[in-house]
């Protein structure tokens, strides 16, 4: 009998798209294929914790049933005892609790549960038991401490394989500033934009505000650099909101872009493959809210997405060049979805997320 790919799902995480990843994390989870794969489901928690639980889809034998009572962090949480990694594991009512909160996609963290990696500024200890525990890990972690290359890197210097893209190509579709940089290097129209860092703002925010007006104009756009999900985005239309809206981007990231607000279609197209990657068919965006923002994204009657969408056959090959050469000159691998806007006979590319 072939034996079956150990595969790890990363999901939850510190950063304001906690929410979001374990969602990701309930979708692949349920899809994979138990024929192929042995499941390890892992929570990271706020602080940090990364924390094994059950496969909600496969009933643990009767005869392998453990309480998990011996994994107990120290008073400093800088230390977790080595125990082989799942050797202990939960009861049949543990794991169908687990298992209902998998369902209702309502990830809650375990009082019994096995941590097995703990990050925080005391002391940065890997338990060695987690790189025998998995041939691979699927990352589904979303923003901030997970889409940022940060996990990547680690994951790199444990010699464990990941899915999506490495740490170059994760940081920099992370960074919007960064990756718009390089859009205009080889050719991608990109959303007028200028970046205010909280220095600047602090000394002077009414020169930045000048600014703004002088070369951005309303309506106009204000996001966080390294955030995603529309976390800490706001459509600005008249000055007097403007403060406001760059006081709630500053508290997710130092730096602020501001962009000119671009009036078209919305869309994002998807790309697959590793060495010769290929653009999927386009999906229309069309939020019934003012934009396509945290709440439209993640409530199906708030947002719907057309596909493919309706453009031309002309556009539709526009936007997936546009899309492809995007995802490449960052670097990415495997997947990515490419967010666009078309104005006219014009593609705006507004960002890359690799992990979509």
């Amino acid at each position: 009998m072939k034996k079956k790919i150990r595969v790890a799902i990363l999901m939850g995480g510190t950063s304001a798209e906690r929410e979001v990843s374990l969602s990701t994390g309930a979708s692949v989870i349920e899809h994979f294929d138990r024929n192929k794969y042995k499941i390890i489901p892992v929570e990271i928690d706020m602080k940090g914790r990364w924390i094994a639980l059950p496969d909600p889809k496969k009933q643990l034998p009767l005869k392998e049933q453990k309480l998990i009572k011996n994994q107990k962090l120290d008073k400093d949480q800088n230390e977790i005892s080595t125990v082989p990694f799942l050797e202990e594991e939960i009861d049949v009512k543990e794991s169908e609790r687990i298992k209902d909160k998998y369902i209702n996609s309502e990830f809650k963290l375990s009082e019994k549960a096995n941590p097995i990696l703990i990050l925080n500024d005391k002391d940065k200890k890997i338990i060695k038991d987690f790189k025998s525990a998995a041939d691979v890990v699927f990352i589904a972690l979303h923003g901030p401490q997970g889409e940022d290359g940060k996990f990547q890197a680690l994951l790199n210097l444990l010699d464990i394989p990941y899915t999506g893209s490495g740490v170059m190509a994760s940081a920099l579709g992370m960074n919007k500033l960064l990756s718009k940089r390089l859009f205009t290097q080889v050719g991608i129209l990109v959303p007028k934009y200028i970046d205010i860092n909280l220095r600047d703002w602090q000394k002077n925010r009414e020169k930045q505000i000048s600014r703004i007006k002088d070369e951005i104009e309303f309506l106009a756009v204000i996001k966080p650099v390294g955030q995603g999900s529309s976390v800490g985005v706001t459509i600005v239309k008249e000055e007097k909101y403007l403060e406001e809206a760059i006081e709630l981007a500053f508290e997710y990231d130092p730096i602020v872009l501001v962009e000119k607000y671009i009036k078209g279609t919305e869309v994002a197209c998807g790309i697959l493959g590793n060495e010769n990657p290929i653009a999927l068919p386009p999906i229309e965006i069309v939020p019934k809210r003012e934009f396509f923002d945290y709440t439209a994204k993640y409530t199906p009657s708030e947002c719907d997405e057309i596909c493919p969408a309706r453009i031309s056959k002309e556009m539709t090959k526009k936007v997936q060049k546009y899309a492809l050469k995007a995802h490449n000159v960052l670097g990415c691998i495997g997947f990515s979805r490419v967010d666009l806007f078309i104005s006219g006979d014009d593609v705006y590319v507004s960002e890359v997320n690799t992990i979509p």
